[in-house]
This record gives C-alpha cells, structure tokens and sequence, in this order.
C-alpha cells in the first residue's frame, strides 16, 4: 500500500526547517473574553495548529487549514494521524473535522461532566473523547479500552500512535493507561493540564500549568515554558526530539527540534550513473559490477538487479514498508520496517552503490536468490569486486555492507 500526497509527502522529503517561535496569536486575547485552549501537531512536518475557545482555528508552519467560530465552548483539537486535516471538539462532545479529518460526531447524551480532550485511532477512523468525570466515549472504529476511576478531574487524553491505546491524565499528575499504552511514570506535583504521546509510542510528556514539563520513556526533556499565563496545551514534534507548549493567552514556546526545526531532509547528490546489465549504479563501481555479471555468467549464473533509486523513490518505500507519518519516514529504524528500509537520505541506493540482486529465469522471469546456489555464489565472489551482502537481507549487496 503506498500512501502519499499530502503534497507527495512534502515534496518527497525536501522539508526545510523552519522557525515557529509565536509570540503571541492574532488579536489581543487579553481584552477579549477568547483563550487558547488546545495545540496539536501535524504529523509530517514543523507546523501546529491552536484552538481557541470560540471554536477559531489558527494555522502555523506545515499544518494546513484553520476554522472560524462556532456556537458553544471548544474544549479540544486532535490532528489527523498523516497530517492535512484536525478535529475540534466542543464541551458538550459534539465535533468536527476540517480537512483529512472527515469523521463527525454529535453531542454525548447522557454525558458525565464536559468534555476536556479527544484523540484520534492511528488511521484516522476512530475517535476517543473523555470528560472531565472520566467518561471515554468511542466513536468509529475506536473502542472502549477502559476509563479511569478518580474523583480527581480528568485533563487530558493521548493515543497510542503506533497501535489501539490511550492515556488518561488528572489533575493530580496520574497516569492511567489503555490497551497498548504503558504507564511510564506519572509527574511530582498537582496541576497537570496536557499529556502528549512520544511518536514512537514508547512515552509521553505530561504539562503543568506553571509550565512545568516531565517527560517519561522515550520522550525526553528539553525544557519548561516560562509563562506570564497558565500553561493549557503541549504537541510533541514530529520527529519525537522536541515539543510545543501553549499558554492560553495564546503564545506558545517551542523547544527541542519544534524550536530548532526538524534535521533536514533534503535528497542527496544525484551521482554520475551508468548501466551495466541492466542494472543502474554509480558510475565509480559500473567496471566492478560488470566484472562480477562477467563472471557469474561464466559460471552458469545469470544475473539481474535493481540499483540506483532515486530520493523521491526511497521516501515512497518508506511510507509503503514503515508507515505514512513524518516519524515513520524519517526516524523510525529500518528494522521497525517491514521489509527493513533505510531512512531516505542513508541509503546507498541513493548514491547508486547498492544492488538488490536477483536470478533471470529462462521464460524471461525473475527469481529470488534467496537459499540458492547464486546466492552461495555471491557469498563466495561478490568481495572479490567489492560488494558485501546485508545478513538480514540476502537479496541486497553494497560497497559497505549496508
């Protein structure tokens, strides 16, 4: 399955850093009865959007589209998992989506206190909204996977982004977890507002008001946000190094890669290219590669491959073999991947100095060299012309063994 767009994945990896830092959102909230109360992310690139208490929308770095007010009271703002669309929700449960996020909900009947957070299925086709009472209302293809058992307010909620979970934050600091989500510590002190989920799914950050951050797991610290406003919302940036933090007179502080912007993914050089055999790669090794066909073929082994590809390509891999997310494409290792991919811009196929190797067949076919006797050829010449196999991939011979 190759899912792209989203402007084919940011332009196929050409995601500039940007600077996000916001001083203060449009308007002068302090002279109106208006609060910023949720942030979210968008999944694939430096950007986030801020939800205001009227129901208004506003838009900053990749994320895309905003919303104009509504009748009631927001309450919460969750992206669409692969970016170009956010649901808003309102205290009473009702909620909307803008762009890729196409589900709709209506108001909870017989709900338990108002609604303080919604959190998004990992495919985008189910929804988790949860009261301030810890009530967990399922909508879509999300199910009920359990709901806390407190006096104490409930403040927030954070999918599990990699497979069915949630967390559940209080007041207090406590973290309750569902399905596939972990407890991995709860923070010292009262007054915590907002949880985000590490995109990993290996931990998560929780916020206090005054500011405060604690991270657990996988996510680490990378400051606290000195505010003259209390602190009501916290995004984890894409690539999981960093996160955002809102007050809810509308500023917000970045810090770690949400501050810095995400490392860079621009493709590599192309390389000078040729074809030996039907097979694409750099220039600097065609003699070399000629030299091992030559010499397979006079042992009887005839053989074909798939060398260079170009960055465009090796960003379409990854989105078809690890996951569609900016996390999935540009972080994740190539062993969470299946089959293992390299990261764009690490592989060596993008410099054309790598070869997945494969047999021709008499009818014109071609076959795997897996456990054959081409394959305990290559074990045997293919050092000889400078090319070392991948142990977990027999099909895949490089100049470096990766």
């Amino acid at each position: 399955m190759t899912v792209l767009t989203r402007r084919q994945l940011l332009q196929a990896g050409g995601i500039a850093a940007v600077g996000l830092a916001l001083p203060r959102m449009p308007g002068a909230l302090a002279q109106t009865a208006t609060t910023a109360v949720g942030i979210a992310a968008d999944p694939m690139g430096p950007g986030y959007w801020v939800l205001m208490s009227d129901g208004q929308v506003w838009s900053r770095g990749t994320a895309q589209g905003s919303a104009e007010t509504f009748s009631g009271r927001a309450a919460a703002i969750a992206p669409f998992p692969t970016g170009g669309g956010f649901w808003r929700t309102r205290r009473n449960g009702r909620t909307t989506g803008q762009g890729t996020a196409t589900l709709q909900t209506a108001r909870i009947v017989n709900r338990q206190g108002r609604v303080v957070g919604v959190a998004s299925t990992r495919r985008g086709d189910g929804l988790w909204r949860v009261t301030s009472q810890g009530q967990i209302v399922a909508t879509g293809t999300a199910t009920n996977l359990g709901a806390p058992r407190t006096d104490v307010p409930v403040t927030g909620i954070a999918a599990h982004p990699e497979a069915a979970g949630y967390w559940v934050l209080d007041r207090q600091g406590r973290v309750y977890a569902y399905g596939a989500s972990k407890v991995l510590g709860t923070p010292v002190g009262p007054a915590a507002v907002d949880i985000a989920a590490h995109p990993s799914g290996g931990g998560y950050w929780v916020l206090q008001r005054n500011g405060r951050v604690t991270a657990f797991g996988a996510g680490a610290h990378h400051g606290n946000a000195s505010l003259d406003a209390p602190a009501v919302g916290i995004a984890a940036a894409p690539d999981g190094a960093g996160y955002w933090v809102l007050a809810n007179d509308g500023r917000v502080r970045a810090f770690g890669s949400a501050k810095d912007g995400l490392f860079t993914t621009s493709p590599p050089p192309t390389p000078e290219l040729t074809t030996v055999g039907g097979i694409v790669v750099a220039s600097d090794i065609g003699r070399r590669v000629r030299g091992l066909l030559v010499h397979a073929a006079d042992d009887g082994f005839k053989l074909g491959g798939y060398g260079y590809r170009d960055h465009a390509r090796q960003v379409q891999l990854r989105a078809q073999n690890c996951g569609p997310r900016y996390y999935d494409i540009y972080v994740k290792s190539s062993s969470m991947c299946s089959p293992p991919t390299a990261v764009p811009g690490r592989s060596l196929h993008e410099k054309g100095l790598a070869i997945d190797f494969h047999r021709k067949l008499s009818g014109g076919g071609i076959g795997s060299i897996a456990g054959t006797k081409a394959f305990d050829w290559l074990k045997k010449n293919a050092k000889t012309y400078g090319l070392y196999n991948l142990p977990s991939e027999p099909w895949h011979w490089s100049t470096k063994g990766g």
